[in-house]
């Protein structure tokens, strides 16, 4: 995956399908600065590994060597497309028509939410989007462009989501009102809690008050409170998963 940091910089840069130039400016370097580093006439300097950390969270000893995970985290430019507009996110979808059915085509990210103690790394950013049926969407009153796929990890959900599940996100679904527990379920949801995605059963029992519930009895529920809410996210609602039996 890349012999050097330079091939390895303009791996990641293009999985992010990003010029150099628009590169550059999300970590706040000129263009030159990127060129020569992937062409590795210029090592990375500290201030750019702490950039490229703290926006994207690739992790340096990677980026430098090659050695462990490309992503320590989920940083803040990820979940600025998890949560962009939905003229922003449309960029890439698109509808086909199959047999003459209308298919909305729905972004998909390599990003694992975690049904657990709370990881996301992963080594890919955005993957080949997949088709949903607008008649189908459109009677759950889903927008295609509110919707983005990420995957499951972990298994605090078990039995409803399980790990690897590939996991439906309506982003325009990001307010939890205040009520105090009664019989339902809480709506399952994907937060951001610090650098993790996380997918819990989110109920809110006071303004300033959320707990992180499982499905599974071996869980604890989370309070997040006080100071946590100010690392705390709600990315949106979980409205469909799937996986394979096989």
């Amino acid at each position: 995956m890349g012999a050097s940091p330079g091939e390895r910089l303009r791996l990641f840069r293009n999985r992010l399908r990003l010029t150099q130039k628009v590169f550059a400016e999300e970590l706040g370097f000129s263009e030159p600065v990127v060129r020569y580093i992937e062409t590795d006439r210029r090592k990375p300097s500290r201030q750019f590994l702490v950039k490229l950390a703290e926006r994207y969270g690739v992790s340096s000893d990677w980026l430098l060597d090659g050695s462990g995970a490309m992503m320590r985290g989920v940083g803040p430019a990820f979940v600025d497309v998890l949560t962009s507009s939905a003229d922003q996110s449309s960029v890439r979808g698109g509808e086909v028509t199959i047999e003459g059915a209308e298919f909305a085509l729905i972004r998909r990210f390599d990003l694992a939410a975690a049904a657990g103690a709370g990881s996301a790394a992963t080594d890919e950013v955005e993957k080949e989007p997949l088709a949903f049926r607008r008649d189908w969407l459109a009677r759950r009153g889903l927008s295609p462009k509110t919707l983005v796929l990420i995957r499951a990890a972990g298994d605090s959900m078990l039995p409803v989501i399980s790990d690897g599940d590939l996991v439906m996100i309506d982003r325009a679904v990001t307010e939890i009102p205040v009520a105090p527990a009664h019989g339902r379920p809480a709506e399952i949801m994907v937060v951001r809690q610090g650098g993790d995605l996380r997918i819990k059963r989110v109920a809110r029992p006071a303004a300033d008050l959320y707990l992180l519930l499982s499905d599974s009895a071996t869980h604890a529920p989370d309070a997040v409170q006080g100071e946590d809410l100010l690392h705390f996210q709600v990315i949106g609602r979980v409205v469909w998963w799937g996986h394979a039996t096989v």
